[in-house]
């Protein structure tokens, strides 16, 4: 079958990427432990990790424990509601910062020069 075949039996029949993963870098995942927030961290965020106990969490400028630090992007929700939870985290690559998740007081200027030093790198598609 071919792709034209797909794209003609799909909703609209147009094929339009999402443009999430901006570059030929080679994408790096891992696994990290999300600390328990009450509720749901969505694809994509932008985390930070806590110094005290080396869990996740979303990266908030003001938070002063480590985690205002913008480390690493989450690949998918995931709902921390009942407890901690691992869950997989984009380490190194390339993508578009105008599909993340940013935590209270980041933006797509402060959080980029934190993770460039990680070798993640934020890049508008163009």
């Amino acid at each position: 079958m071919s792709s034209d075949d797909i794209l003609a039996k799909s909703e609209t029949g147009v094929y339009a990427p999402e443009d999430f993963i901006t570059g030929g870098k080679e994408i790096v995942t891992d696994t990290v432990t999300l600390a328990t927030t009450g509720g749901v961290v969505a694809a994509r965020s932008v985390l930070g990790l806590i110094t005290a106990s080396g869990k996740a969490i979303l990266s908030a400028t003001a938070a002063g424990d480590g985690s205002d630090v913008a480390k690493m992007i989450l690949v998918h929700e995931v709902d921390t509601t009942a407890g901690d939870v691992v869950a997989p985290v984009y380490m190194e690559g390339c993508f578009n910062p105008d599909l993340l998740e940013y935590g209270t007081g980041h933006s797509e200027a402060t959080a980029k020069p934190q993770l460039n030093e990680r070798n993640i790198y934020l890049n508008t598609p163009g």
